[in-house]
């Protein structure tokens, strides 16, 4: 009976292991895909010898050198991408007229090459820039690239005179993109939210609390009722909500004491009544204004003090037994 028990219970498991495993959920890009792309352009490693018998390249390119050159071009991919690459490269390929032609089939069938190429490496000796010329398959080996991408540099080159850009996820063609009305649309409700600040604090937070009845449905709501024409889904309305704004709902965990409401009381009514007032008065408001803002600096000095002698506190209550 137990090895029954358990057996159900383990195809339970495997059960439930496999429907996590076959969920599919669309890719939301963020860091982790950002990073990934990043290492993809900085991560070449130098191929294997050409064995040319004609230009001797890895004979010709010290090991140092190669490594100066892999390293070179993947610090060129890190800080500028593969558009960077592409130009570093295309600036190591020439292109020369076609010599003599020897196609092995008649002219109507033989098909043409349009130009030739050579290629070379730019290395430093002796404080200063040489140039060694190397084959195809070493220039493809030192900077540890395919041919295709060689195969596209070299064709913009021909056509254009300049290194290929990199038209990956620049296409246009996303019907499901947010539209720009929308989007300043959302932008300008977020700013118009009106909220409170957390006090007990000399440092000034752009953090900004909603009352606790609200949340980012109720928002949302908000939102339609405002502008009724538009359509947003909850998860990017939330998701705009989340990365461009730091709000919060509810009261901050900090809030105010007694004498700071007594004291942005009296705050206020000296500025009222230095609108009203003459010259004469003015200058005794003010003094006393700033005899206010004075105590209350000291009285957020005192609260700020306190907190870190706790928090240093509680740090050494879990060091000690």
């Amino acid at each position: 009976m137990i090895d029954g028990e358990l057996q159900s219970e383990s195809d339970d498991e495997a059960t439930r292991v496999s429907e996590v495993k076959t969920t599919k959920k669309r890719k939301i890009t963020g860091r982790v895909r950002d990073v990934a792309k990043k290492l993809r352009a900085c991560s070449y490693e130098t191929g294997e010898d050409c064995r040319c018998k004609r230009y001797e390249c890895f004979q010709q390119v010290t090991p140092e050198e190669r490594n100066s050159l892999i390293k070179q071009f993947n610090d060129i991919g890190r800080e500028g991408g593969t558009n960077a690459q592409n130009s570093y490269l295309g600036g190591l390929i020439a292109l020369h007229p076609v010599s003599r032609r020897r196609p092995r089939l008649d002219e109507n069938q033989a098909r043409m090459n349009e130009g030739s190429f050579s290629y070379k490496v730019r290395v430093v000796r002796d404080e200063s820039a040489v140039e060694i010329p190397v084959c195809f398959k070493a220039f493809q080996s030192l900077f540890g690239v395919k041919p295709f991408r060689l195969h596209r540099i070299k064709q913009s080159i021909m056509t254009t005179g300049k290194s290929p850009v990199d038209n990956r996820g620049k296409h246009f063609n996303r019907p499901r993109k947010v539209p720009e009305a929308t989007r300043e649309a959302m932008m300008s409700f977020f700013c118009s939210l009106k909220g409170r600040r957390a006090h007990y604090s000399l440092h000034d937070s752009t953090k900004v609390y909603l009352p606790e009845n609200l949340n980012v449905k109720e928002l949302l709501s908000m939102f339609l009722n405002k502008n009724p024409g538009m359509e947003i889904s909850y998860e990017t309305f939330r998701h705009t909500f989340v990365t461009e704004f730091n709000i919060g709902f509810g009261y901050p965990r900090t809030d105010t004491c007694c004498f700071c409401d007594e004291n942005n009381a009296k705050v206020s009514g000296i500025e009222r009544k230095i609108a009203a007032v003459s010259v004469e008065e003015k200058e005794s408001l003010l003094e006393e204004k700033k005899k206010l803002e004075e105590e209350q600096k000291l009285h957020i000095t005192k609260a700020d003090w306190f907190y870190k002698l706790k928090r240093k506190a509680k740090k050494i209550s879990k060091t000690t037994q």
